[in-house]
């Protein structure tokens, strides 16, 4: 099974961050994951939505990492 979030993490931070003026914290990004809405989906399921592009979101075990690489990415 694999846990998707709703909505996507990505997102949530993305808002979170609009709605300060500083650059989230790894305690916020944390906490937003630790407080975002998830449900359980088949693996199957869940690899068909990213593969076809319905669904992209970060790892939450790695979000403070995957959140510092968008950081960049669109800031570049």
């Amino acid at each position: 099974m694999a846990i998707i979030f709703i909505p996507a993490l990505i997102k949530l931070l993305v808002h979170a961050q609009q709605n300060q003026s500083t650059p989230l914290s790894r305690e916020e990004v944390e906490t937003i994951r630790d407080n975002a809405t998830a449900v359980s989906v088949p693996d199957t399921i869940a690899t068909e939505m990213a593969q076809n592009g319905s669904w992209v979101d970060i790892n939450p075990e790695r979000c403070w990492e995957e959140w510092q690489d968008y950081r960049r990415v669109m800031n570049s």
